[in-house]
């Protein structure tokens, strides 16, 4: 529906689309001289000439102070709500609804009391419009957990916006309201079902990080996939798990980033600056140096990699199974070195003296990998009853739920019967991961991983 336009009168202040009068901005604010049908003569601020512009490209002012939704605006245009968000901003107000529709700027820098609990508390309970902290992206989470709670219906919220918006730390901010009201504050504790499940859901983001993000010209924690984040309730309204499905990976920007100042994902600098995967360093893997950027100002990747590491374990994967994704990682970026050419007619591979170099150099000694804090479970998460789906998720998701009712110590089962012995078979023997060189069996102590 069309917004009806305010009539233009002489020594209006008007908002001018003009190219001539706002330079690089799209719109600037003039002063009507005189009206002459359909054409309008304008003097911009601090100019005596004045310039012939259609009446069309002409927006009144809003006459009053910036205000917090811009359908309270006088006049509503194109012009006056980018004034309005552009004055909300400069007062650290980066939050502006337009409606039920909360419009984020990202200021690309902390602002001091903008989340946390004392902030959630101001709009627990409110409705959209009477959060004591204003329009807030914890507002929004509320409204949909109210109309869940009212309509025994599930609700949806849509992030959206352009690279370096902010999409993921929305993300982040709306499944921390959300568990922290489903939960009724009961994660502060530390100690109970509600704060292990609290811990493991949110430790899903490093992961997603890791795996998911990277440096871009605009963007240096860049999402390049989609999610879809799915927070499941009890019927008494309390959170009972969480699934997360991630889709429409960048996967080129594995094997191709070669644009100045872009880097392939966070992960794949971490694994190596924490000591992950022996024998390779940055500036060795290919997939990593094609754009000269390997380092982003502010972020520790070998801290990260600790991060990251501990996530893993907190979700519930053993220490085996993640040394196994740092091998899987490695062997990845080991791939990514192998340069082929053609030998007797075939394709062969040309740099075989290089790689086989680079197996003999003996891996370090691995650390230890962290074990989960209290508040973190230590064993895979079991389903708990409630609205989560009954199929196992694809290999692309997440799925957590895991179950909030204590513990029962389990009565010992009898012991089965002795199995019979299985029959000889061959010895095979299984080259070194790590160490191809190497012809020891599974089991070898020279090798921190084992042959496999």
């Amino acid at each position: 529906m069309a917004v009806p336009r305010a009539r233009i009168k002489p020594d209006q202040d008007v908002w001018v689309e003009s190219a001539q009068l706002a330079g690089a901005s799209v719109y600037a604010k003039a002063k009507v001289v005189s009206v002459s049908g359909s054409s309008v003569q304008v003097q911009a601020r601090g100019a005596n000439a004045t310039v012939q512009v259609a009446a069309a490209d002409c927006y009144a002012v809003h006459p009053g102070d910036a205000v917090p939704d811009h359908c309270q605006l006088t006049f509503l245009s194109l012009p006056t709500m980018l004034e309005n968000t552009r004055q909300r901003f400069m007062r650290d107000q980066i939050y502006t609804l337009v409606g039920d529709i909360l419009v984020a700027v990202n200021p690309f820098k902390p602002i001091k009391g903008l989340y946390g609990e004392k902030v959630m508390a101001q709009c627990r309970g409110k409705r959209l419009y009477n959060c004591a902290c204003g329009p807030h992206v914890y507002a929004i989470a509320e409204k949909a957990y109210a109309s869940m709670v009212r309509a025994s219906a599930s609700q949806g919220i849509v992030v959206s916006g352009e690279s370096g918006a902010g999409k993921t730390e929305a993300n982040k901010s709306l499944m921390n309201y959300l568990v922290w009201r489903g939960t009724g504050g009961a994660h502060r504790t530390g100690s109970s079902g509600a704060a292990t499940l609290t811990a493991t859901i949110m430790d899903t983001n490093p992961i997603l990080e890791a795996f998911g993000n990277a440096k871009t010209t605009r963007n240096k924690n860049s999402s390049r996939f989609g999610r879809y984040v799915l927070m499941q309730f009890s019927e008494a309204h309390q959170v009972v798990g969480a699934e997360i499905r991630t889709f429409l990976l960048e996967r080129s920007r594995v094997t191709s980033t070669s644009a100045a100042k872009e880097r392939p994902y966070h992960v794949l600098f971490q694994v190596l600056a924490g000591g992950g995967v022996a024998g390779l360093s940055v500036q060795g893997c290919r997939y990593l140096s094609m754009s000269g950027t390997t380092t982003i100002e502010g972020v520790d990747d070998r801290r990260d990699f600790g991060e990251l590491t501990r996530a893993l374990r907190a979700v519930g994967l053993a220490a085996d199974e993640v040394r196994v994704v740092w091998d899987l990682v490695g062997g990845m970026l080991y791939l990514g070195n192998v340069t082929f050419g053609e030998g007797g007619g075939k394709a062969a591979v040309a740099n075989a003296s290089e790689l086989q170099a680079n197996e003999h150099e003996p891996p370090p000694s691995p650390e230890p990998l962290p074990e989960p804090s209290p508040a973190e479970p230590s064993t895979s998460p079991s389903t708990s009853p409630g609205p989560s789906p009954s199929t196992s998720p694809s290999p692309s998701s997440l799925a957590l739920a895991p179950a909030l009712a204590p513990a029962q110590t389990p009565t010992p089962a009898p012991a089965p019967a002795p199995a019979p012995a299985p029959a000889p078979t061959p010895a095979l023997r299984r080259r070194c991961s790590v160490r191809r060189s190497c012809s020891a069996s599974r089991g070898c102590s020279r090798c921190s991983s084992g042959a496999r």
